[in-house]
Formats: structure tokens, C-alpha cells, sequence
């Protein structure tokens, strides 16, 4: 029981990070490090969502979320000041629903 709490939980807060970013995007022309803070905090969840829950469905999610922020990062260190975030919301979206208890 407190895996599962302990995963809806830190799917929340990276869900918040990926508005974060989306909202990041959106201003990157006022503030282009709002980018990169966004994508550390999403890293930074992700590290604790602790893969030994042995859900391959939540590893997934994982995996894809990663996939994403170092698709997105490589895109804004290439000078794209307004990156698909796609991959990272459907992530996302999709490790939210794993999470929930």
C-alpha cells in the first residue's frame, strides 16, 4: 500500500513539474531557464520514484518520462526555445494512471 502512495504521490509532483514546463515553454521568450529548472525538477522526481516496485507498467512510464526530458533538453540545448512536449506530457499522463492507488 505505501508503494503505490509513495508512486501517485511523486506522479503528482512530476505532473505539476510538467505544467511547469508547459507553462515554460509557453514564456520561454521572458524567462528561457524556466526550461531547464523544469526539466531538473521532473529528473529530480523521477529519481525518487523508486523503480523496485516491480510494476513494469510503472517502469515503462519511467522510462518514456526520461526518454522525453532528454529529448526535450537536447532540443533547447540545440536553441529550440519552444520544444514538443508531447512526449513528456503523454508520459506523463501514463505514469499518473499506473500510480494510482
Amino acid at each position: 500500500m505505501s508503494t503505490a502512495v509513495d508512486c501517485a504521490r511523486t506522479a503528482a509532483a512530476i505532473s505539476d513539474s510538467v505544467a511547469d514546463l508547459q507553462q515554460a515553454v509557453e514564456t520561454a521568450g521572458n524567462d528561457p531557464t524556466q526550461l531547464e529548472e523544469s526539466l531538473t525538477a521532473i529528473d529530480q522526481n523521477l529519481g525518487e520514484l523508486d523503480d523496485s516496485t516491480g510494476d513494469a507498467d510503472v517502469a515503462k512510464a519511467v522510462d518514456d518520462l526520461q526518454a522525453g526530458v532528454a529529448e526535450v533538453r537536447k532540443a533547447v540545448e540545440s536553441g529550440d526555445a519552444t520544444p514538443d512536449v508531447s512526449p513528456i506530457t503523454d508520459a506523463s499522463g501514463e505514469l499518473a494512471k499506473v500510480c494510482s492507488p
